[in-house]
């Protein structure tokens, strides 16, 4: 006889939510709570996994096409609506959700090397590690790999909420990023983040639009919810429904 334990019935399981858009799910706040609670632990110990967007291949690659088109705006200089590059202000790189900041140092470590070669050594590249909350910034400034860059100006920190979308003060410059004060073409970065923004999910069949809604459930119940461990036990279903006349308020959606 197996000691495996029986899977629980449907009526043995504690329903968090039920029949809810998924921009509207519960999932999000559970999930911007993990990573908020968790800080710099939620890569070192938990296992998010993270090696396939911060890797020194892909970080390399990144590299590649920044330094391309770096190229691409000094050749244009000021023609076909590109603005000349100016070398008196920096070129920032933008990282949303930037996590551990691994992605950073192998990107700078690449770039750096590269300019040169393709006549851009006057340019000065300074990347901004942003989260959407402030420990990993702790986290940031001392970490020994990092602290050189800080050092050399090529490295800032600032917090950035994506869902918010509010300016961005550098933490060590002391410079506000907002529309209008930043002079040269700016590069954002945003590997492994959409992910955590709420967002729908549709499915198409035979010209009709069906809107899925989610229900979420636990095999146990649930009585913390603010439980780091909530999100292993959560199972997540999804039901679809036709959708008929406008399903956003703006109609463009």
């Amino acid at each position: 006889m197996s000691d495996t334990p029986a899977e629980p019935t449907p009526a043995e399981r504690t329903v968090l939510e039920q029949g809810r858009p998924l921009s509207q799910s519960l999932l999000w706040q559970l999930q911007r709570d993990f990573f908020e609670r968790q800080g710099i632990d939620a890569w070192s110990q938990v296992n998010v996994p993270h090696y396939i967007t911060r890797n020194p291949f892909i970080a390399q690659a990144y590299a590649r096409v920044v330094c391309g088109f770096l190229r691409d705006c000094r050749a244009a200089d000021g023609a076909d609506g590109c603005a000349p590059l100016d070398p008196s202000e920096p070129v920032y790189v933008i990282e949303l959700g930037a996590g551990p900041g691994r992605f950073a140092y192998y990107f700078l470590k690449s770039l750096t090397g590269s300019l040169p070669g393709a006549g851009l050594q006057d340019v000065r590249v300074r990347y901004i590690l942003t989260d959407f909350h402030d420990r990993l910034q702790d986290y940031w400034r001392t970490h020994a790999w990092l602290q050189p860059l800080v050092t050399a100006g090529r490295l800032d920190f600032a917090r950035f909420d994506i869902m918010h979308g509010e300016d961005l003060t550098l933490a060590q410059a002391g410079t506000v990023l907002a529309p209008g004060t930043v002079k040269n073409p700016l590069v954002g970065i945003a590997n492994y983040c959409f992910d955590s923004v709420p967002q729908d999910v549709f499915h198409i069949e035979k010209g009709q639009v069906f809107a899925g809604t989610v229900t979420l459930s636990s095999p146990q119940h649930e009585p913390d919810l603010a439980d780091p461990q909530l999100l292993n036990r959560m199972e997540i279903s999804c039901d679809y429904q036709p959708v008929t006349g406008a399903y956003y308020p703006d109609a463009e959606w």
